[in-house]
């Protein structure tokens, strides 16, 4: 049995939801239900004190959705995947979602990123295609060279080609603007890949879930692997930091960590008393890392010196995933199992 990856089952194996959907091409926008409350902070380390952030939720139009992937768009609004609703929405700042149903039935869209050329590029995980989506809503296909390649996550590279990791095939992918596509198989067998970022040095990293490795690919295809410290760790997302550092979460580990463009890892312990389940992880505007913690119901903010503080979220269940800072320098996240998203506004020092 295949893989339906994105929030669906948020790479931690849980069953994708049934969705109800509406024919392809069709549009649904709403002024989606919305929940605004203050989150005190919650620090487990010696933060100094500050003022509560807000954080807004809104639920999205199509009911059990599950929000995969979220981006800021070419146009200035959110735009995120729906991933057992089969549909990639489109959300402004002030919560009014647009939905549009991806042409092939059943392809689980995973995650989202802008391209070049002004368009969304998605990953439709199950159909092994990547789609450009215009502003307007209008999709192209295009199918991965491999089949059941199972593509994931995407982001656009230093060379202007938008690049993505195939799970099931175990390679990293470049696609052009105009679907030309060059695979490159990863040196390690079954490694899994997921979450992939540019790194400070130009080029690409992702995380090696099977092989519990870093790995770095040149754009013209050369790798580098570097085995993650801690056995077992279950890397999940990765971002560039402000310190110059890759930044990735280490889901069963309960960490976060950090490695230079050297190879040299430093890594973080999370909370002891409880399962945080660290997901997805962005470097935010106020030169601070965010994260979500799926388990914990909460999105957490740590400093380069490796200090946290994390923020619950008033959606009970909302099992957070992506994370994007947007347009408003709020910190927006996709809540899976309450089908919302969700934005927070970061407390003032």
């Amino acid at each position: 049995m295949r893989v339906k990856f994105g929030a669906a089952t948020l790479l931690i194996g849980l069953a994708a939801a049934t969705a109800c959907t509406v024919p392809p091409g069709t549009t649904q926008s709403a002024s989606s239900t919305r929940l605004t409350t203050i989150s005190p902070p919650v620090s487990f380390s010696a933060a100094p004190v500050r003022s509560p952030g807000t954080m807004t939720i809104y639920s999205t139009p199509t009911p059990m959705s599950n929000p995969s992937g979220v981006t800021t768009g070419p146009d200035g609004n959110l735009w995120f995947t729906e991933n057992a609703g089969n549909k990639v929405a489109r959300a402004t700042s002030n919560g009014s979602i647009t939905e549009f149903s991806v042409p092939t039935e059943g392809s689980h869209p995973a995650d989202i990123a802008t391209g070049p050329d002004g368009n969304l590029w998605v990953t439709e995980s199950t159909a092994d295609k990547i789609a450009r989506v215009t502003p307007d809503g209008v999709f192209t296909e295009y199918p991965t060279p491999t089949s059941r390649s199972n593509p994931i996550y995407i982001v656009l590279g230093p060379d202007g080609n938008l690049w993505f990791t195939e799970y099931e095939a175990s390679k990293v992918a470049k696609v052009t603007t105009s679907g030309v596509f060059t695979e490159y198989t990863i040196p390690t067998a079954d490694s899994q890949p997921v979450d992939i970022t540019i790194g400070p040095d130009r080029n690409l990293w992702f995380l090696e879930r099977g092989a519990n490795k870093i790995g770095k690919v040149t754009t013209s295809g050369d790798f580098t692997e570097f085995k993650v410290p801690t056995d077992g760790a279950f890397v999940q997302g990765i971002a560039t930091g402000p310190d110059g550092n890759l930044w990735f979460t280490e889901q069963d580990a309960n960490k976060i960590a950090t490695v230079t463009t050297a190879g040299a890892f430093s890594e973080y312990s999370l909370r002891s008393d409880k399962t945080i389940l660290a997901q997805l992880i962005v470097q935010g505007p106020d030169g601070n890392m965010w994260f979500t913690e799926n388990a914990n119901n909460a999105i957490a903010r740590v400093t380069v010196t490796g200090q946290v503080t994390e923020y619950s979220i008033p959606r009970a269940g909302c099992g957070p995933y992506s994370i994007t800072v947007g347009p408003d320098r709020g910190i927006w996240f996709t809540c899976p199992y309450s089908h919302d998203i969700g934005v927070f506004t970061p407390p003032t020092a």
